[in-house]
């Protein structure tokens, strides 16, 4: 995509994942509305704004709407009022604003309480005020929040792809912080899509493409945390129903200690939360030039494809650590790869001993730690390494004999991301 046609492109309104939060829209539009069950956090992302006719909320709701109704609609029986709003609550609205028209409407203790305890805000509407005043306020922030996600998401698809020159960047500075002085990284999240399509896990757990995209929306609304923290300069991001590459704009205002941090926390909470053995990758790629984000993209989805054949005890793999594979695999069609495959031709058939070789480089050639992570005892592991040795005429205990079985593991690992 041109960058001419990128910035025509940006009138057009497109349904994304990311969404604005009830807190993030309050704090960009003061609202003709009082809170009356404060304290209680907005954070829930909103979609939408709507008018509740019917408590019938069943039969409509889809989650992410803010909804206007009257006294009149709502019912004065404070054990259905609590009900009501279990159900709005148990559907994912994101709050309630009612217009008081009755002089003797109230919401109970009890109601009021619940809507407290499950940090659902309900709010009241003057009578003077109409619903249109609010929906057409709340639906300008929500269009152009859109309106943005598409624009940024457009352009972070073209940083990624494209060699910018300095003119270019001259054009996109009002679209993102950039300029030329900038650093960045460029970070992969998501399932690795070859073993996932080979994967039985796919039709054991149909929920596994919903929580993907739960997870990553979490990752994006921490980032966002971040940025309003003034911990991250700011990101562009573009997606695919399984798959997010993210743009790290950071002024030195926060390492990548802290940044994996972040995302680690919220990789491990969301996974606790689901009780899910879900598996996701990340590869983050080393700081780069604005003008050279193509290479940092590169290096970002090499370390996400190959994180899950080097089995690294992170889930986050940081490029800089499988350079030295990314370089190998450099030398993956030539001569020179096939000769130190051959080295272990004869145990390449063997699950057994490649996975046991696997292992014991993986883990520093330290033979406990091996055994441990093979649930095998320590003598049953050096009976395997003497296999090795008998079958290949390679001894690890020789540094020449152990280079070589170890770029022929390497390559062998590479040649499965093929």
């Amino acid at each position: 995509m041109g960058l001419d046609l990128l910035l025509k492109n940006s009138i057009i309104l497109y349904e994304v994942d990311k969404v604005i939060t009830l807190n993030q829209l309050m704090s960009q539009v003061k609202l003709p509305i009082e809170l009356i069950n404060a304290p209680v956090e907005f954070n829930n992302a909103i979609k939408s704004i709507t008018i509740m006719e019917s408590p019938e909320v069943k039969k409509w709701l889809q989650g992410g709407e803010f909804i206007l109704t009257s006294s009149k609609t709502f019912t004065t029986d404070f054990e259905t009022q609590v009900q009501l709003l279990k159900d709005l609550v148990t559907l994912k609205a994101v709050g309630l604003a009612v217009k008081i028209s009755n002089n003797h409407f109230y919401f109970s203790e009890t109601a009021l309480a619940y809507a407290k305890k499950e940090n659902f805000p309900i709010f009241t509407i003057p009578d003077n005020v109409t619903y249109l005043t609010i929906m057409d306020q709340v639906n300008y922030i929500l269009f152009t929040e859109r309106e943005t996600t598409f624009l940024k998401e457009n352009l972070a698809k073209y940083l990624l792809t494209t060699q910018i020159k300095s003119a270019s960047l001259k054009q996109l500075e009002h679209l993102a912080k950039l300029s030329d002085h900038t650093k960045v990284t460029v970070l992969h999240v998501g399932p690795n899509i070859d073993w996932f399509q080979t994967s039985p896990m796919i039709s054991q757990k149909p929920n596994y493409w919903k929580n993907i995209q739960q997870l990553l929306l979490l990752l994006i609304q921490r980032l966002d945390n971040l940025v309003e923290k003034n911990q991250l300069t700011d990101y562009l991001y573009t997606n695919d129903i399984n798959s997010i590459s993210i743009i790290l704009i950071s002024e030195n205002k926060t390492d990548k200690k802290e940044l994996l941090s972040a995302v680690e926390n919220v990789n491990q909470n969301y996974l606790s939360a689901i009780k899910d053995d879900l598996i996701v990758y990340y590869g983050l790629s080393d700081n780069v030039s604005v003008y050279n984000i193509v290479e940092g993209y590169r290096q970002a989805t090499f370390a996400h494809k190959i994180n899950q054949f080097i089995c690294a005890d992170s889930p986050i793999l940081i490029y800089s650590t499988v350079e030295f594979y990314d370089v190998m695999n450099s030398l993956s069609d030539t001569e020179i790869a096939n000769h130190l495959m051959n080295h272990l031709k004869p145990i390449a058939d063997n699950k057994l001993l490649m996975a046991t070789l696997q292992t014991f480089f993986r883990n520093n050639e330290q033979l406990m730690k091996t055994s441990e992570e093979l649930f095998i005892h320590i003598n049953t592991l050096r009976y395997r390494l003497k296999k090795i040795k008998v079958l290949t005429g390679l001894d690890y205990n020789n540094t020449s004999d152990k280079l070589k079985m170890f770029l022929g593991i390497v390559h062998f690992e590479l040649n499965k991301m093929k």
